[in-house]
Parts: C-alpha cells; structure tokens; sequence
C-alpha cells in the first residue's frame, strides 16, 4: 500500500513537471533521476535478489519436510500351488523332544494366487543434515555477503547515476549559456553588417569591408545553430536520465551556481562503496575456500520415514494394509576421487589471492583517481579565475575598438578580431564553468565524500 501511495505521488510530481513546465535546479533532477532512472531500478531488483538467496540458505539449516506418493495398477497375476501330500507326525518323550510315532497326516494341496491391480504407497519424510564439513554454513556466509554486496552496488549505482545527472545538468547549462552569447555575437555583427552597408552605400566604405563582415556573419549564424542543436541533444539526454520522454520541452536553471566542495582534499576512499566492493569480494572468495575444503570432510544426514503401502491381492484378499517408521543414518566419506577435491581448493585459495592482488592494485588507483579529480578542480578554480579576466578585458577591448572603429581611428579587422576575442573569451568561460561544477561532482564521489554530501542535501541512498 505505501508503495502505491509513492507510486501516486510520484506520478502526480511527474505530471505537474510536464505540465508546468516549472525550471528544475540541480536538486530536482538528482532526485529525478534516482528515482526513474532505469540503472537504478535493475540495482534495486538485483538486491531483492540477493535477499531472497539468503531466505534460500537460511534454510539449509532447518530439517526438510517433504510427501511422495507413488501409485501402480497391472494386471500382472502369479499363480502358485503348493503340492500336499502325507506329513509324519512326532509325539514328545520323556525329555520332551519331539519323536516321531510312525503315524502321518495328510495335507492337501495350497494354491496361491497373487494380483497386482491396485498398489500405492505413500511417504512422509524429514531429512536434516548434522555435519557438512560447513558447507551449509560457508554458503550462507556467502549468501550475506553477496547481499551485502548488493546494497553496495546499489549505493555505487545511485552514485553513478547521480554523477550522470549532474554531468547532463550542468552540460545543458553550458548549452544554453553557449546559446545565449551565441546570440548577442550574432546581434553585434547584424549591427555592424548594417553600419558598413550604410557606409558602403554612402560610398565612405569599400564593399570588401561589407563582404568581411558577411563571412564573420555566416560563422556567426551557423556557430548559433550548432549551439541550439548542442542545447537539444543536451536536453534529451537530461530527460532521458531523469526518467522523462526525450522529446520533453525541460526547463533548467540556467546559471552556474558552483556547487560545495566539501573537505578539499580530505581523500578517504575506504569509504568508498566499491572500495568496499574489493573487500567483500576477498571475503566470499574465503569462504569459496571454506566449501572446497568441506567436499574433503565427511557428511553426515539424517533422516526419518514415514510410509503407508496398500496393495497386492493374495487369493482375493488384501495383502498390504499398514504403515511403518523408519530411521536412517547416512554418512559419507571421501576417500579418493583423482585429487579433483585437492585442485578445487588450491583453485579456490588462487582466487582469494587474485581478489586481494586486485584489490591492493585497485586501492592505489583509487587514490590516484581522487588526486587527480582534485588536481582538475583546482585547474579549473584557476581558469574561471584567469578567463573571468580575460572576459573583462575582452569586452573592454571590444567597447573601445568600436568607438575607434566608429571614429575612424581603427580598422573594420581590427574590430572583428575584437568582438572574435570577446565571443571565444566568453565562450571559454562558459565551458571552464561547466567543467569545474562537473569536476567538483567527480572529486566528491572518487574521494569518498559523496554520500555524506548528498545526505546533507537529502537525498537518500
């Protein structure tokens, strides 16, 4: 029931987006997309998986019930005579042991007739093992482990998608900033185009400076429409991450407020899910060993029986009518099979040391990873830093080379190559943001810091 009531809730908040068409911030689609995108929802059936072999295993452990019945019919009939005939008779002695007085009886012939017709049998049994080598207990080891692998693929899971969310966010905010200047690009040139055709209609300018200015002009047009088309692509991609229809008009945020770094350099990936992943590899890869060395150890059952049988039919008369309880005691000793039970172990102990070799291998690329996810945030601190700059000067550039320009104290190439400045310098900031927002996402997940940051936030994982 209250998964309905989500399930309402959530339909209900994902019509009002379409319908609405309200700007969603960074929050909203991380939530989105943590809760309709499909990666996320195949790691929350994996982990029901996981739970249900632990019901599984759990049960090894407990006696097992189970009821057979079997049933036949045939006409099949055995016919026997047991020949008579005369029999001596025996009288005791003194002693009381049984001479015989010369005497006879006479016993006539025994016929015996056996039909099958109608035989079943049925059985009630409980079967319970008492000692396994602990492979029982090994396997349901292994079943915890593997669950608990589970949720922390889940959690490395949302991560993931949380990663993706932010990365289609931020790169549709780069889009839609590129757009914008784009645009203003596009209007300062149509402004200069119609200032030098005046000037060239006028005779006070050669038409080779109106042709300049239409092939920046074309640039311009064709950089706007590979923006837009930049802007669409960006857009699908969001929805689709967010677990909208891809060809859904989604209205972003469109500034870059930066995200928090959180502890800047604080590298801890210990607590990274698949950090923990490696771990509870080398942990079910040890018990792996414990059951091949189980298949070297006796096994021993127990279990009891319950049977009713009815049939047979000995000269018209039912033969078997009854029941009867039964113990049985199995124990099972290996003594040679070829050194298959030996290799099976060394094989096993081969893997828990890959899975540590692994694990000791991956640890140090980790901490490498976050390094350098922190190396690029700083990088990118300093580029918005030394763009920015470049941004003010290119526009005051731009501002003083059209009054020049205007003045006839400056060339029709100078002026362009100034307004070019500006476009790419504003251009540059655009994606320096972008990256750095991105690099913050990254750095936060490779050093650990995730979690604990989208919790602060409430997001839950």
């Amino acid at each position: 029931m209250k998964n309905k009531y989500l399930l309402i809730i959530s339909f209900l908040f994902y019509s009002g987006i379409i319908c609405s068409q309200q700007k969603l911030s960074l929050q909203d689609c991380r939530e989105l997309a943590l809760e309709h995108n499909i990666k996320n929802k195949i790691s929350r059936e994996k982990l029901e998986l996981s739970k249900l072999d632990v019901n599984i295993f759990k049960s090894n452990f407990f006696p097992k019930l189970s009821l057979s019945g079997n049933y036949l019919y045939s006409n099949t009939s055995f016919n026997r005579i047991i020949e008579g005939g005369f029999l001596p008779t025996f009288t005791p002695d003194a002693s009381g042991n049984m001479s015989p007085n010369g005497g006879a009886a006479y016993m006539p012939d025994i016929p015996l007739e056996l039909n099958v017709k109608s035989v079943f049998n049925t059985s009630l049994i409980v079967s319970q093992p008492i000692f396994s080598g602990g492979k029982i207990s090994s396997a349901y080891k292994m079943a915890q482990i593997g669950n608990n692998m589970a949720k922390l693929a889940q959690e490395l899971s949302k991560e993931e998608v949380l990663v993706m969310s932010d990365q289609a966010y931020w790169n549709t905010v780069k889009t839609i900033q590129l757009v914008n200047t784009a645009k203003k690009y596009l209007e300062a040139l149509n402004e200069l185009e119609r200032i030098v055709e005046n000037a060239v209609n006028e005779g006070m300018a050669h038409n080779k400076d109106l042709l300049s200015v239409q092939v920046k002009l074309n640039e311009a047009i064709l950089n706007l429409a590979r923006s837009k088309n930049a802007y669409q692509l960006s857009i699908m991609n969001l929805n689709h991450i967010i677990g909208l229809p891809l060809e859904n008009n989604t209205s972003i945020n469109d500034n870059f407020d930066i995200c928090p770094i959180g502890n800047e350099g604080d590298i801890n990936i210990h607590v990274r899910p698949d950090f923990k992943l490696l771990e509870n590899q080398v942990l079910l890869d040890i018990q792996g060993e414990r059951i091949a060395k189980s298949e070297m150890l006796p096994q021993i059952g127990l279990a009891g029986l319950y049977s009713y049988t009815n049939g047979f039919e000995l000269n018209g008369q039912r033969l078997l009518d009854g029941g009867n309880i039964s113990a049985l005691l199995t124990v099972k000793i290996p003594l040679f099979g070829w050194g298959e039970a030996r290799d099976n172990l060394k094989k096993a102990r081969l893997k828990t040391n890959i899975s540590n070799h692994n694990k000791e291998d991956l640890t140090g690329k980790m901490k490498l990873e976050a390094t350098m996810n922190y190396n690029k945030v700083k990088e990118s601190l300093l580029e918005i830093e030394l763009t920015t700059k470049m941004v003010t000067k290119a526009e005051a550039n731009m501002m003083v080379s059209k009054e020049r320009y205007l003045s006839g104290m400056e060339t029709l190439a100078s002026y362009l190559e100034a307004q070019t400045l500006w476009y790419k310098s504003n251009a540059e900031l655009i994606s320096a943001q972008a990256n750095l927002n991105m690099n913050i996402t990254n750095y936060l997940k490779t050093s650990g810091q995730l979690q604990d940051f989208l919790r602060n936030f409430k997001i839950s994982l």
